[in-house]
């Protein structure tokens, strides 16, 4: 509530000087406040778009009393009572060899000038009241007039009525008979026309409070608030589309449906005016109070791709200041964005104060920046039915008990976890390759622990990367490469490719001479149409890639089509080759491995995991 009180007294506060005359009491006759006030009229129209503001020119402020008072660079601007000596009417004639004002508009027409010279005759005063605007003016409540027929009233209304019918000397109208009376009421209060039977039963109601008793009904009418809500509707923009290029329909009705509860329950109108302009700033704020805010979500959004969100946010912010100031405050605030008012003890700066207010709101942008394809939404709130909201919380309960039951350790669940295990462990049988030699096309290599090895150097188009090991006795089912990221490649890799890529187009094995093929391939993670499958095709458009999870490490296993018992030391050749046609996209970092379990294949398990369970025999 303070904030907003705050936001509304500041409209207010740096108001010219026609109203800090107000503030004094008026000591001048009728014909000299005339004439002050037709002075300040003609210093607004013709004066203040030079001399008034922060920086007025010359130093001379026309806009206020000490400013006039005070003069300007050039000294006190009139010699009271003495207009022949006055700066001030020198400058409106252009005497002395000075250039005339206004400079470079249309000079003041001699009536104007001998007014000018009047008023400093008498004094050069600037105290004379204005007449401030309707809106500014404390509502007073008027004494009653006298009347001809006293009798005739019935309430304090009737009086003025009939007042007005005195002075033009007329009678008034015979009273309305029932049939008229309550199709009055009745389109006024819910906008409806009353049924047949509704009419009969009221001319038929003989009780003096006939009349009072048919307009509680009518207050208590849930149509009520459906008629009293159609004119704060138009006020919110509620008809509106939003407008702009697509021009889309809008979803608001749940905030109307608040609207017209509200009225139906007769909301306070303080309550009314805080939760519709800051009911998301109040504490812990319920559902109903952030969906009255929906006052303020009927602005036009511009949805069309490709919108500055800055700008479009500045638009939002400025449509609510002009809509709030006419609703709440009875005054057209708009012009005061470009600047001050002439009239209006509304500045600029009163304008944007009121903007920073809604200023803390937030548009969302929906779509991919990839292609540009952004629009941007107010925030929604979910707004569920008291049935919904009970179904939602049978729904947690039944959640929470659910996982209370999967936290045990049932038989069945140990079982499965036991079979986890043991693939995960199998998953642990490789043996790093240690590399003797490591050539390729272009790039070099380094060594690093864990017999980890990164390309360096000049990246090629396409490479060849050729691996001599020795692979000790054992059985081989399977290799392993394991693509791993590093944050010194591009992206974090683990490709060379800018964008942290690499596509292995065929994968060549050989063992003391004899070449080895590969039955399939597997992969913990492939690229969309860049399966494990196509690093063996040597297909230059195709291979194994792993774009959507570059930054991350990953691993191809290509299975033996037969196992080999390699029964002492021997020589091997291992080739990866990356000719495709995406240039570039070479290995950066890698580690290479052989197994001889059954059917070897790609773990899904996190490198971290397997890490952990290869430690755990260590």
């Amino acid at each position: 509530m303070s904030r907003v009180t705050t936001l509304v007294t500041a409209a207010f506060a740096a108001a010219p000087f026609a109203l800090l005359a107000l503030q004094q009491p008026p000591k001048l006759t009728p014909l000299e406040a005339q004439r002050v006030t037709v002075v300040r009229t003609t210093f607004k129209a013709h004066c203040f778009t030079c001399h008034s503001g922060a920086n007025p020119a010359a130093g001379l402020d026309l806009s206020t009393p000490e400013g006039i008072q005070k003069g300007g660079v050039s000294g006190k601007i009139f010699v009271p009572g003495k207009p022949s000596e006055s700066l001030l009417l020198a400058r409106l004639k252009g005497e002395h060899g000075k250039p005339r004002m206004p400079l470079g508009f249309t000079a003041l027409t001699a009536e104007q000038i001998q007014t000018v010279s009047d008023w400093i005759t008498a004094g050069a005063r600037t105290d004379a009241p204005d007449k401030p605007h309707w809106a500014y003016v404390k509502p007073q409540r008027p004494a009653l007039p006298q009347v001809s027929n006293p009798k005739w009233i019935k309430n304090p209304i009737d009086t003025f009525v009939l007042a007005k019918l005195d002075k033009e000397k007329l009678k008034p109208a015979p009273e309305a008979t029932k049939e008229t009376l309550i199709r009055r009421v009745s389109l006024d209060l819910i906008g409806l026309p009353p049924p047949v039977e509704e009419v009969e039963a009221f001319k038929a109601d003989k009780s003096p409070d006939a009349y009072e008793r048919l307009v509680d009904r009518l207050l208590a009418s849930p149509h009520y608030g459906e008629r009293q809500a159609r004119i704060w509707l138009d006020m919110a923009r509620y008809a509106d589309t939003d407008g702009y290029e697509k021009d889309l329909g809008r979803t608001a009705w749940v905030w109307r449906d608040w609207l017209i509860k509200s009225l139906n329950q007769n909301m306070p109108f303080d309550e009314f005016t805080v939760e519709q302009l800051a009911g998301d700033q109040l504490p812990n704020p319920t559902i109903d109070q952030l969906v009255a805010t929906g006052f303020h979500r009927n602005t036009m959004m511009n949805l069309e791709g490709g919108v500055d969100p800055e700008e479009q946010h500045f638009n939002v912010v400025i449509d609510r200041v002009a809509t709030t100031s006419t609703v709440w405050l009875g005054s057209t605030l708009q012009c005061a964005r470009c600047h001050d008012h002439k009239y209006d003890p509304l500045s600029q700066k009163d304008f944007y104060r009121m903007a920073a207010f809604f200023s803390n709101s937030n548009t969302y942008p929906r779509g991919t920046f990839a292609t540009f394809d952004i629009t941007l939404h107010e925030p929604n709130i979910e707004v569920p039915t008291p049935a919904q909201i009970k179904r939602r919380a049978e729904l947690k309960l039944a959640v929470a008990a659910a996982q209370k039951n999967a936290a045990k350790w049932t038989p069945e669940l140990r079982t499965a976890f036991a079979e986890w295990m043991r693939s995960a462990e199998s998953s642990s049988d490789w043996k790093p390759l240690p590399s003797t030699t490591v050539k390729a096309d272009q790039a070099i290599f380094r060594s690093a622990d864990n017999l980890i090895v990164q390309a360096i150097g000049e990246n090629a188009r396409q490479e060849s990367y050729r691996i001599e090991t020795t692979i000790q006795p054992q059985r081989l089912t399977g290799i392993r490469i394991e693509a791993l990221a590093d944050p010194t490649l591009p992206s974090k890799g683990p490709g060379r490719s800018q964008n942290g890529n690499f596509v292995i187009t065929n994968v060549l094995l050989s063992v003391d001479g004899k070449p080895v093929k590969f039955s399939k391939a597997t992969a913990d993670f492939s690229q969309k149409l860049f399966s494990a499958p196509d690093a063996l095709l040597g297909d230059p458009k195709k291979g194994w890639a792993v774009d959507g999870q570059v930054g991350q490490s990953h691993e191809i296993v290509f299975e033996l089509a037969e196992p080999i018992d390699v029964r002492q030391p021997s020589s091997a050749v291992l080739t990866i080759e990356q000719k495709s046609v995406y240039d570039f996209h070479n290995l950066g970092r890698f580690r290479l491995s052989t197994t001889g379990v059954k059917a070897p294949a790609a773990s899904t398990i996190p490198p971290e995991i397997r890490t952990a369970l290869a430690a755990k025999d260590t």
